[in-house]
Parts: structure tokens; sequence; C-alpha cells
């Protein structure tokens, strides 16, 4: 998979491998059990950072309770440009965080968007779009890296 990353006006390509997929029931510490959804993904050469994140969902099966988790591990990868090094080792962190905020945001919007509708898909309108890699020279490049 390759993410675009955008920062001041740049466009960033990332090969990112998805690690796995989580659907699954675990006990709670307190009794009771969650079921647990969710995937991880790595990052491939290429990209700022060498590391995983891990989005999962988790849902007790006794008082219905949501909670939405990231847990990420990271550090710096080898970035060969000297501006886009300096430029990660300035505003990394505080775009890490960013990222996560959004990340949080964008669920408690569809979540709230989908008990709005009955609990229905999100709309079209709403979603993330996908590109095809083709589209753009330096994605499709990164891909080609990457595989």
């Amino acid at each position: 998979m390759v993410l675009r990353g955008m920062f001041l006006g740049f466009s960033f390509w990332f090969g990112v491998r998805v690690g796995g997929v989580t659907d699954e029931r675990r006990p709670l510490p307190e009794g009771g059990e969650e079921q647990v959804w969710g995937y991880n993904y790595r990052t491939l050469e290429g990209h700022f950072e060498r590391g995983e994140i891990i989005f999962t969902v988790h849902k007790s099966l006794t008082t219905g309770r949501v909670v939405f988790r990231i847990h990420a591990l990271s550090q710096t990868g080898r970035i060969r440009n000297p501006f886009y090094w300096l430029g990660f080792k300035l505003f990394g962190r505080m775009l890490q965080k960013r990222f996560s905020r959004q990340s949080m945001q964008r669920l408690k919007a569809q979540v709230e968007e989908m008990l709005q509708q009955g609990w229905s898909t999100p709309s079209e309108s709403n979603t993330t779009p996908v590109e095809s890699t083709s589209s753009h020279e330096q994605a499709q490049q990164q891909l080609d890296k990457a595989t």
C-alpha cells in the first residue's frame, strides 16, 4: 500500500505493508470479554520512519463500551535528502501527533454519522478517496521499490 503525506505544499509517497488484521475476542482484566477489530501496517524502505502502527477498536461485550486505540512504534528512517531530514527532525513528532488526532476525529465523525443514519455505512461523499498509483508517478516509483 502506498500512502500520501502532505506538508507545506509538498507531497511525499510512502510504502507500507499491512502486517495483520485482528478480529478476535479477548478476556478483560475485570472479567468478561471484549471483541477487538483492527489492523497494523509497517513502513517499507523509503519511508521517513521505520516502525509499525496498530489501529484497534475494542468493544466490551458486557457494557457495550467502545474504545479506539492507536499504538505506534517508530524511529527515524534513512532520509537521504538533507532538507527533508531537517524538516522531519523539526516537524516529525508534531505531524505524528496530528495524524493520530485526525485519525481519532475521523473515526468519531464516521460513528456519529452512522448513528444519525441508523447504523448505515458512511456515505460515499465523506470517505477518503482511494486513488490508483498509476495516476501519480512518484507513488508508482515507491511501490516499484517496495515490491
